[in-house]
């Protein structure tokens, strides 16, 4: 090894969540590709830092400036800028971005102004982070982000300063990229790339057989399988909408159960955000007789992957188990609840199989789902072109950043 580099990730770490996390894991495996006589040290800002994610990922994972939940934050700004507050948790933070060699943001729909105060919400924690790294000379990647919605002026005002502060502006949709050169004071390029975690591949179908096993699966072989990719939109949708939404769903997989099994798929374990919660309330919605497995643990995104790639085909609820399915090539039905979906759908040649959540109707669920099964072969290999043209764009992020080495 010539030489060593300290790469400090900042972005939605440390929520279980495996959309969120495998960017980190598709960055770090393409450095180490592309520069083997390099020494990385990769650090990870992180909600909650845990060592199975030390472990699974080989990072080191850091503390942020976000409190533990919810109830400890209300009313508060982060961790450390309060009146009362010890100030460990930022100086912490100063410390790591000043030692680094480059900052990379993201990835995901950080740039969206929920929950926004001075120093409260996702835009305004980049921000201090985008600060502390030009303090200090340090280059700032946003790395394949999502941008909006932004109802309020704060979040325009503050989202328009970070792109101008950034060294490296990525995004994953077209959406995305009009809205930030739109808000942007100071011209700047940015690159429109596919959602990063195409980059992955799924893991050895051996260790597929040993989950299904591990998780008591058992599949009716004269029936189709299908991935249901689960989330609480809660606070996404009108509660009446939300409702109208589930029923609706409900009432496809209760048609269709003759000729399906169900498989829910959790891309969050989070505490606070646990799709295998939701998937179980869901599935008192569903009759008596229909066959459906949850799975009960987390599990290495990869592995996930592989999940999906033994099914026939997906309903998805959360945008990553939708790009999960893509990359496995197994087609998928995607439920537009943010406009981050739409892009991806229209990205892979998908648009006719995504779905508004208030156009969501059994009927119509039904139909595509004959569709599908109709034309699964054409599909599956159309996804393949697909994904494989995108792969070989994703290397370009982890190229923009070696500009900096």
């Amino acid at each position: 090894m010539d030489t060593c580099k300290t790469i400090l990730f900042a972005g939605a770490y440390g929520i279980e969540n495996a959309g969120d996390d495998l960017p980190l894991i598709v960055m770090c495996e393409q450095l180490r590709k592309q520069h083997p006589h390099i020494c990385f040290n990769f650090h990870v800002l992180s909600r909650h830092p845990n060592s199975w994610e030390e472990k699974t990922y080989g990072v080191k994972m850091i503390k942020n400036i976000e409190y533990e939940n919810r109830d400890q934050a209300m009313g508060k700004w982060f961790n450390g800028l309060n009146p009362d507050d010890n100030h460990e948790p930022i100086c912490r933070i100063r410390q790591e971005i000043k030692k680094a060699d480059i900052l990379i943001l993201g990835a995901g729909n950080w740039l969206i102004d929920l929950s926004i105060d001075i120093f409260r919400g996702p835009i305004p924690l980049l921000a201090l982070y985008v600060f502390l790294a030009k303090v200090y000379h340090k280059p700032v990647m946003l790395y394949g982000m999502s941008a909006g919605p932004l109802r309020t002026e704060w979040g325009r005002e503050l989202t328009g300063w970070i792109i101008d502060n950034a060294d490296i502006v990525t995004v994953r949709d077209k959406d995305s990229k009009h809205l930030l050169e739109d808000i942007s004071h100071s011209p700047k390029t940015t690159h429109l790339l596919p959602d990063s975690t195409i980059g992955a591949q799924p893991c050895d179908p051996v260790i597929i057989e040993k989950i299904l096993d591990k998780e008591g699966i058992r599949f009716d072989g004269d029936k189709d399988k299908i991935a249901i990719g689960m989330r609480n939109l809660d606070g996404l949708l009108p509660s009446e909408e939300t409702g109208s939404f589930m029923d609706e769903l409900a009432g496809c997989l209760n048609a269709h159960k003759d000729q399906a099994s169900y498989i829910f798929i959790p891309q969050s374990t989070y505490e606070f955000d646990d799709d295998r919660k939701t998937a179980k309330k869901f599935s008192e919605l569903l009759d008596e007789d229909v066959q459906f497995y949850i799975i009960q643990n987390r599990y290495d995104p990869r592995e996930l992957i592989g999940l999906y790639g033994i099914c026939d085909l997906t309903l998805s609820i959360r945008l990553h188990s939708a790009v999960f399915s893509a990359i496995a090539g197994t087609p998928v039905i995607a439920v537009n609840y943010l406009p981050k979906v739409a892009g991806f759908m229209d990205s892979i040649k998908l648009s006719d199989f995504c779905v508004n959540t208030d156009e969501f109707r059994k009927e119509s669920i039904l139909r595509l789902i004959k569709k599908i099964r109709a034309e699964k072969d054409l599909l599956s290999r159309r996804l393949k072109v697909q994904i494989k043209g995108q792969k070989k764009r994703v290397t370009q992020y982890s190229d923009l950043v070696s500009d900096y080495f």
